[in-house]
């Protein structure tokens, strides 16, 4: 067996030596690209459906009292109805959102007012619906033609496009 020996020079070893660190280098910057472009999808499916201008419902109670012939007494408090915030609250007629992919059933009752969404996965599988416009709404709760206030919670179970509902 023959040998050749190559005599390298210290500039050619710190040649090489920084090669190797230009490549470490890229390894790493490519490695923390995707982790930021990663995290970046993420978060992005992770934000509130709810628009930061929309305002929580006010409702406004008035109470009236009518003078006592006797100093000192109770006023007495008149109302014809008992105020609540659902009675004083905006409703809407809900839609029928079966058979709807599930982000145009989302889009749907936010463009009515409605942002209280509780989604489910149809098969009892518990999936999450991370990508909602690959899945089909089977059901939902209240029904449709229902007189909903705009706090309600709308229940939206869901299974994915090429899946039946159950």
């Amino acid at each position: 067996m023959h040998r050749t020996t190559k005599q390298v020079s210290s500039a050619d070893h710190e040649h090489v030596a920084q090669e190797k660190g230009k490549t470490a280098r890229r390894r790493i910057a490519a490695a923390a690209g995707t982790a930021i472009v990663m995290s970046v999808l993420f978060l992005s499916g992770c934000g509130t459906s709810q628009p930061d201008n929309a305002a929580a419902p006010v409702a406004t109670v008035t109470v009236t009292s009518q003078p006592t012939s006797q100093p000192g007494s109770t006023p007495s408090v008149e109302s014809s109805e008992t105020p609540s915030a659902a009675s004083s609250e905006e409703a809407v007629k809900m839609p029928r959102l079966v058979g709807m992919v599930l982000q145009d059933a989302q889009d749907t009752l936010q463009s009515l007012g409605s942002y209280v969404l509780d989604q489910q996965d149809a098969t009892g599988l518990d999936r999450w619906q991370m990508l909602d416009s690959n899945w089909k709404v089977c059901s939902q709760d209240p029904a449709p033609g229902a007189r909903v206030p705009l706090s309600a919670t709308v229940s939206l179970a869901s299974v994915k496009l090429s899946e039946s509902c159950p």
